[in-house]
């Protein structure tokens, strides 16, 4: 994360700039609760980032712009520490917080993974039950591999 924040109140994202070129693969973990971002970056940083050249961005959707100032102003500065600590290769690391309606989850993880021309879409889940609404959506309409990981909501201990 080494490159300047850009964030803008009028758009639904938070992100680095520049876009790093990705030349590795497109990556997408969305979680369906913002309490599970901070389980999902590191887990991502942990696991998936094998390469320089891959690009991981983290999906959270959330209802209001309250919910939306909190998770991006809590977030954002938790990730250089998870970065620090697992020393990989956040350069490559999007965050995207969208706001909108309950219950719009899956079909926005798996819009999101088809207009970026995403290779791997990982779904954080938390609960016992694995087969939600969510992951059964996008399992049957999401245009790459899908891949269901079980999620803490427990806030990283630093």
């Amino acid at each position: 994360m080494s490159a300047a924040v850009a964030y803008s109140p009028h758009e639904d994202i938070l992100r680095t700039l520049p876009h790093p070129p990705v030349l590795g693969r497109r990556i997408y973990f969305c979680v369906e609760e913002p309490a599970n971002i901070f389980s999902a970056i590191r887990c991502a940083l942990e696991h998936l980032a094998q390469s320089p050249k891959d690009q991981i961005t983290v999906v959270s959707v959330v209802q209001t712009e309250a919910q939306r100032e909190v998770a991006i102003s809590t977030t954002w500065s938790l990730m250089k520490i998870i970065e620090q600590q697992t020393r990989s290769y956040g350069s490559n690391l999007l965050l995207h917080i969208l706001l909108a309606p309950l219950g719009s989850f899956a079909k926005l993880a798996c819009e999101s993974v088809s207009n970026n021309r995403g290779d791997l879409l990982i779904l954080g889940l938390s609960g016992n039950s694995l087969m939600t609404h969510s992951s059964g959506y996008c399992i049957k309409n999401s245009k790459c591999q899908v891949v269901i990981k079980r999620l803490t909501s427990a806030a990283p201990s630093f």
